[in-house]
């Protein structure tokens, strides 16, 4: 083996523990249903950490200095049913001290209804169900425990 073959293979061993790139399209399963559905809306967090004293991240503990993590939204198959994990993110973390995320949300009236926005797509995706089925799946409550009427205003485009 030469030189600089073990340089190569030394430096790149050095720069994947300091370096975290995983890429995937945040807006996958929201894409293949973008007829019938809302686009959703972003939220963009930043946090300023103290690298020293937040030891329960895992890029702080892992040492990582760069990391650029774009997810889907994440979900599982429980009992045959679909289970919203959590919404599509962005997350940029530099130098383990500058922390941005984007998160994709859904909002109507200053209320949260991420959960059952990303539900009805999973299921309308995923399990093919008709666009009245996905939306009837989750019960869609307001934080104060009112039912929620207008379903279509939160997730459905104007025209359906």
């Amino acid at each position: 083996m030469s030189l600089f073959a073990v340089l190569k293979k030394y430096s790149m061993e050095m720069l994947n523990k300091f370096i975290y790139v995983k890429i995937n399209n945040p807006l996958k399963t929201w894409w293949k249903a973008k007829k019938y559905f809302k686009s959703p809306k972003t939220l963009v967090d930043i946090t300023i950490h103290n690298p020293f004293c937040n030891v329960f991240h895992h890029h702080i503990r892992s040492g990582i200095l760069f990391l650029l993590d774009v997810q889907d939204v994440s979900w599982k198959y429980k009992y045959d049913d679909i289970n919203f994990e959590y919404e599509p993110y962005i997350r940029l973390i530099i130098f383990n001290i500058i922390d941005i995320n984007v998160r994709f949300i859904q909002t109507y009236n200053n209320q949260n209804y991420t959960l059952e926005y990303w539900e009805s797509v999973l299921m309308y995706v995923y399990k093919n169900a008709s666009l009245l089925e996905a939306l009837r799946y989750s019960i869609w409550y307001d934080d104060k425990g009112n039912k929620v009427t207008p379903i279509t205003n939160i997730c459905l485009r104007k025209q359906w």
